[in-house]
C-alpha cells in the first residue's frame, strides 16, 4: 500500500511547504496570487470573518474553554473533536447559538460521546469525547483557539517553553480528531494552502501532546459536489500522509504512527454517489440528527481502535 501511494502522492516536508506559502512560491488563491480573501493558514486567526459576528464568536470561544477547563477536573478524554460548525452542531448549536430542536442532536451526541458528568462507571464500549467547534471557523481560527485556551490540559508555548504541561495531564486527550477546511474553500483558498494549513495544526498537536494521536477527518462532500475537485485533492493527500508516516526527507520525519486519516465522504453520499444524501445532509453541508448518528458511530468505533 505504502509503495502504491509513493507512486500517486506528491510528497513534500512540512518545512518546504510553509516555507512555500510564507514566499509566495506556494499561492493562497486559486488563482496563483494572494489576493484572495484567504487567510494566511500558519497565522493564528481571532475573531469571525464577519465582523458583525465576532461578539457572537467571542461567546462561543469562551464556551468552548469553560468546556475545556470542566475535561480536566475529571479522568482524561479518549477523543477531543474541533473543527468549525459540522462539529459545534454535534452538540445543537451554532456561535455558541442553541437550536430550537437542541435535543435531537444532544440525544445523539450524548449516546456516542457521553460528557462527563454523566458517566459513573465506564464500560469496554464506551468513549469519552468533548466536541470544541465554531460555526464559520477557517483553518486559522482553529490554529487560535488550539494554541489560546481549548486545549485540554492547558497549553505550553511552543516558542518560549516557560509554561509547563500540568503534571500527568499529557494523555489528555488521547485523541484529537480534526474536522476544518470546508469554509476555507469558499475564500477561493488554494488547494495546498488548506493542505499545509490542516498539517500544521498537526504538527502543533504532535508538539504539545506527543502521546497524542492526531486524526484528521478529510473534508466532507458538498451538495453538487461543489469545491469537489479540490476535496478530492486535499484528502487525498492527507491519506499520503498519514499511510506514509515513516518516509524521511531531506528535512527529516514528517510525521509518525500517530498520525491518522479518517475518510468519511461515502456516509453522506446518495445510492449512486451522484450527489450527497439530503435525507442524512439536508443543506449540502452539515448532516441532520440522523446523518450525526451515522457519522459519530463511525467515529465512536474508530477512536476505540486507537484507545
Amino acid at each position: 500500500m505504502q509503495r502504491e501511494a509513493q507512486e500517486t502522492c506528491s510528497i513534500l516536508s512540512l518545512t518546504e511547504m510553509r516555507v512555500g506559502i510564507s514566499r509566495g512560491t506556494i499561492s493562497r488563491c486559486i488563482d496563483g496570487g494572494n489576493t484572495c480573501s484567504c487567510l494566511d493558514p500558519l497565522s493564528p486567526e481571532r475573531g469571525s470573518m464577519d465582523p458583525n459576528l465576532d461578539e457572537l464568536w467571542t461567546g462561543a470561544f469562551e464556551l468552548n474553554k469553560r468546556d475545556a477547563r470542566s475535561a480536566t477536573r475529571t479522568r482524561p478524554l479518549d477523543v477531543l473533536l474541533w473543527g468549525d460548525s459540522i462539529i459545534e452542531r454535534m452538540r445543537g448549536r451554532d456561535l455558541g447559538q442553541v437550536f430550537d430542536d437542541v435535543r435531537d442532536y444532544l440525544e445523539v451526541y450524548e449516546n456516542s460521546f457521553r460528557p462527563l458528568h454523566l458517566r459513573s462507571s465506564r464500560t469496554s464500549n464506551e468513549v469519552q469525547g468533548l466536541a470544541l467547534g465554531i460555526g464559520g471557523d477557517r483553518i486559522s481560527h482553529l490554529l487560535y483557539r488550539v494554541l489560546n485556551g481549548e486545549m485540554v490540559g492547558g497549553v505550553r508555548s511552543i516558542r518560549t517553553k516557560k509554561k509547563a504541561l500540568p503534571p500527568g495531564r499529557t494523555d489528555n486527550p488521547k485523541v484529537f480528531w480534526l474536522l476544518v477546511g470546508t469554509n476555507d474553500l469558499s475564500d477561493d483558498c488554494s488547494r495546498e494552502a488548506i493542505l499545509v494549513g490542516i498539517l500544521n495544526i498537526v504538527m502543533q498537536l504532535r508538539r504539545l501532546r506527543p502521546r497524542a494521536t492526531v486524526v484528521v477527518n478529510g473534508i466532507l462532500p458538498r451538495e453538487s459536489f461543489i469545491f469537489g475537485e479540490t476535496i478530492n485533492w486535499v484528502n487525498r493527500q492527507l491519506r499520503c500522509y498519514a499511510d506514509l508516516f515513516d518516509t524521511t526527507t531531506r528535512t527529516g520525519r514528517l510525521f509518525d504512527e500517530k498520525f491518522d486519516f479518517f475518510d468519511a465522504t461515502g456516509l453522506f453520499l446518495n445510492d449512486d454517489r451522484t450527489d450527497v444524501n439530503f435525507e442524512i445532509m439536508p443543506d449540502g453541508l452539515h448532516p441532520s440528527p440522523k446523518g450525526y448518528k451515522i457519522f459519530q458511530e463511525q467515529i465512536r468505533q474508530h477512536v476505540l481502535t486507537l484507545v
